[in-house]
């Protein structure tokens, strides 16, 4: 159950990637899976909110669990690509739930 918490943070923020791409331009990319983009404020973010990353020297696990969640929120969009609408609505759903637990916990 601790994986949990930290894979549905890493979820949320791999479906936030690129919401503020102009944000991004002074960051420093540290990994591209695909299109999307990960960058080091996304890995500060995941140590601050998830004290499975807090430690110092975690920097390495974070990233491996955002490159994780990249990988199985692409896939999960190229699947629902290919289903119509009522699958895409489905993920939506699901993105806004992860998004509201996250909010509700911090």
């Amino acid at each position: 159950m601790k994986f949990l918490k930290p894979a549905a943070l890493a979820f949320s923020l791999a479906a936030l990637a690129g919401c503020s791409s102009e944000s991004k331009k002074s960051d420093t990319l540290v990994a591209t899976v695909g299109e999307e983009k990960i960058y080091a404020s996304d890995i500060d973010f995941l140590k601050r909110t998830s004290s499975a990353y807090a430690e110092p020297g975690r920097e390495k696990a974070a990233l491996e669990t955002l490159i994780e969640s990249r990988v199985v929120f692409l896939e999960a969009k190229r699947v629902a690509s290919g289903e119509g609408e009522k699958i895409r609505q489905q993920l939506d759903a699901l993105d806004e739930r992860f998004l509201a637990r996250i909010y509700d916990e911090f």
